[in-house]
């Protein structure tokens, strides 16, 4: 082989690795575009669910005092049709993912209840125990949206 045929095969060898080069740079470069337009995705349904989930949270914590009137009310009267709503309010909230803190005879818990009121000696050895609901709290994917209002005795 002839000198410049040598430094041709060479001239044409760096040129193909640079063309390698780019192509692998244009390769990296479309991965990470992929890459970052399917996390734009994912991060705008994170999003889209949030104000749809924040949303109806608005809505149930201004339903919360009628679901509690008609909770009172289906307590102090016979009126089918008021228990028959209350029902349906109470169904409405399960079908939402909401459900009611578990609280009557379940040692306080300062996250979920709201002590209204005390009964008997605090002491260290003696647990606090709900005695009785005064408001019904309420959960949203185990999140607390309104905490129970409670009676609270020492046992």
């Amino acid at each position: 082989m002839s000198d410049k045929q040598d430094k041709k095969e060479t001239k044409q060898e760096k040129e193909i690795n640079n063309l390698k080069q780019k192509i692998e740079e244009l390769e990296n470069r479309w991965k990470r575009s992929t890459a970052d337009y399917i996390n734009y995705k994912k991060r705008a349904e994170q999003e889209k669910s949030a104000i749809v989930e924040f949303s109806n949270l608005v809505l149930i914590k201004n339903l919360l005092p009628t679901i509690d009137n008609l909770q009172l009310a289906s307590k102090h009267t016979e009126d089918v049709g008021i228990k028959m709503i209350y029902n349906q309010f109470e169904d409405i909230l399960k079908n939402e993912g909401i459900t009611k803190i578990d609280a009557i005879n379940k040692e306080f818990d300062p996250n979920t209840m709201e002590a209204v009121e005390k009964e008997g000696e605090e002491a260290e050895n003696r647990k606090a125990i709900v005695k009785s609901i005064v408001k019904e709290g309420y959960l949203l994917n185990n999140k607390v949206i309104r905490p129970a209002q409670v009676i609270v005795t020492y046992k």
